[in-house]
């Protein structure tokens, strides 16, 4: 409800250098406030993947590793990897969200497996991962599902169809919509 942007900022990532940004500054044109974040991370050729963003945590991967940032405090947590062969990070495709129904963020991962595409989940609470299942119609093509009403979504092309394949966050169930008009 907050309509003059106070309390929204951006983070702003080049090649390693994070700074961050009040969304108010930058809607009203004043650039020379972006002030330089202590990063705690060593990117030394990995792409910063920044996975989502959620009541101030920044989730972020770097090649195989994937963290939660609070910017804001500075403090942060390295996830525990998911077993999944070496190559497979390449194609990795992550979501990032809060479940309001037992109090947690939560983190999913899918990639390339021998049964298709393999998804995980990893609750921040139990700080451990666990396989839910397999991903359907295949790797989804962007790297970062979008959290609406208590789901992560992505788009997914198969056959010249596109779909939307969602996971509901409280069940852990990936459900998969009915094929929407490719035109």
């Amino acid at each position: 409800m907050n309509t003059d942007y106070t309390h929204h900022r951006l983070l702003l990532i080049s090649h390693g250098d994070v700074k961050s940004c009040s969304l108010r500054a930058l809607l009203h044109e004043q650039s020379d406030t972006a002030v330089e974040l202590d990063f705690p991370f060593e990117v030394s050729n990995g792409l910063i993947r920044v996975v989502g963003c959620c009541d101030g945590l920044v989730c972020m991967a770097i090649e195989r590793e994937v963290f939660l940032w609070n910017p804001s405090t500075g403090k942060f947590s390295t996830l525990p990897y998911v077993e999944m062969p070496n190559y497979y990070h390449y194609f990795t495709v992550y979501g990032f969200a809060y479940d309001e129904s037992i109090d947690d963020y939560k983190v999913v991962v899918t990639f390339p497996s021998s049964s298709g595409c393999e998804v995980q989940v990893y609750t921040l609470r139990s700080d451990s991962w666990r396989r839910i299942g397999d991903f359907p119609h295949g790797v989804p093509p962007n790297d970062t599902g979008t959290f609406l009403y208590r789901a992560l979504h992505w788009t997914v092309t198969k056959e010249s169809n596109n779909y939307i394949v969602s996971l509901d966050l409280a069940k852990e169930k990936l459900c998969n919509a009915n094929a929407l008009d490719a035109e």
